[in-house]
């Protein structure tokens, strides 16, 4: 999706914007979602490896893990692709009112 010229702005510029103009939520999503996979990947991975080496019998808690991994994961991406929408669709009303407004002018 392209972004008029005057919503463009870097993001160290659009941290300090105090009328919230500039929305950096959208370009934090990818990190958060990148941190919180390899986070819970990283638990399950130990979960898998405690019942491996641990000396009782633990092999059904495997199943357990990896169900409840998956569930983590697609709760958590859901969450981020609805927060991502909103955040679209205010970017998206945004625009358009500034096109309405430049219309408007121009009439």
């Amino acid at each position: 999706m392209a972004v008029s010229p005057n919503l463009k702005k870097n993001f160290i510029a659009s941290l300090f914007d105090f009328n919230l103009e500039h929305l950096v939520s959208l370009k934090f999503l990818k990190f958060i979602y990148l941190i919180f996979t390899v986070g819970v990947t990283l638990v399950a991975g130990i979960g898998v490896l405690v019942c491996f080496l641990s000396l009782k019998d633990n092999f059904f808690f495997i199943p357990l893990i990896a169900i409840g991994y998956l569930l983590v994961l697609i709760s958590f991406r859901i969450w981020i692709e609805l927060i991502s929408s909103l955040l679209q669709i205010a970017r998206n009303t945004r625009e358009l009112v500034e096109i309405s407004k430049f219309v408007a002018k121009n009439e």
